[in-house]
């Protein structure tokens, strides 16, 4: 009976060593789980910061767009006014040409009646 205690107590002592082995190796890979979680964490929470920091700044960003867009609308309005001015301009100056032209000519009529 010796022999079997001792195989029992062999056999169990064994069961022993090999249950503490796989409740500290289950313990080792709850703790680095546990590491893990908490690195995923913060990385998650400053991703989240990033982020909302990013979508400030695009807010700010797309108010300025807005800002420049109705600035450009401004300037194509003014310059649609003055490229029409313009126009009117040259036309007030080819008339005047014209007027110039004419007289020039009349001016020169009599200086031609008078040498005949």
């Amino acid at each position: 009976m010796e022999t079997s205690d001792l195989n029992s107590s062999s056999s169990m002592l064994v069961g022993l060593i090999f249950a503490i082995i796989s409740i500290s190796f289950g313990l080792q890979q709850l703790v680095k789980t546990w590491k893990n979680n908490i690195a995923e964490s913060g990385l998650l929470k400053i991703m989240q910061e990033e982020l909302s920091r990013m979508n400030k700044q695009n807010s700010a960003l797309s108010e300025e767009i807005g800002n420049l867009q109705q600035e450009l609308i401004k300037l194509s309005q003014q310059l649609t006014n003055l490229t029409i001015e313009n126009q009117k301009l040259q036309l007030e100056v080819s008339i005047l040409n014209k007027e110039i032209a004419r007289l020039h000519v009349l001016m020169s009529e009599p200086t031609r009646l008078g040498a005949r």
